[in-house]
């Protein structure tokens, strides 16, 4: 049985008061006992717009525990890698202009102009990873990091994570 597991930031809860890292809750047991398999894993994601990202800031790397030893394999030619919990990447998007205007006797005025940008992946842009069994750990983190595992300080707006589960086939199961 394919599900899909919705994480939204204002439902979380920050780790050290940092968006880059949340922490949420999720009941697994409700989730097709019957299979104990393996999963592909595809993942969108979409961040409310913030403030500009710098072009010289690397793309963001998503990363969550989900509590099992053998986190994933990055595609279903290898059997088996170092466990990770790197699911995919995330970009910044095109900078949009935003103006704030005011008015002065009667005529409009540009006071400020900033960009937003959001952090976005589509279901497309990461190739799947396979998590080698069904998650346990009820209790789960995702953290933004830059490729060296640093806190992605540039998130600071709120976010929805959608996570996709398909069963694969057995051969890549660890029992």
């Amino acid at each position: 049985m394919s599900f899909s597991v919705y994480c939204n930031s204002l439902n979380g809860t920050q780790v050290a008061g940092a968006m880059n890292s949340m922490t949420y809750n999720f009941d697994w047991a409700g989730i097709d006992t019957d299979y104990e398999g393996a999963y592909k894993v595809s993942f969108a994601f979409a961040s409310e717009n913030q403030t500009y990202i710098p072009a010289s800031a690397i793309p963001a790397r998503l990363n969550i525990d989900l509590g099992i030893i053998n986190n994933f394999v990055p595609n279903l030619t290898q059997t088996r890698t170092a466990p990770s919990q790197i699911l995919g990447i995330i970009r910044p998007s095109v900078p949009l202009p935003s103006l704030t205007t005011s008015e002065v006797a009667g005529t409009p005025t540009i006071t400020t102009f900033t960009y937003l940008q959001s952090l976005d992946a589509k279901y497309s842009d990461n190739p799947p990873v396979i998590l080698l069994n069904r998650p346990r750990n009820n209790v789960f983190n995702v953290r933004i990091t830059d490729h060296n595992s640093v806190p992605y300080t540039y998130l600071t707006a709120h976010y929805i994570l959608i996570m996709y589960f398909e069963p694969v086939d057995s051969k890549y199961r660890t029992n």
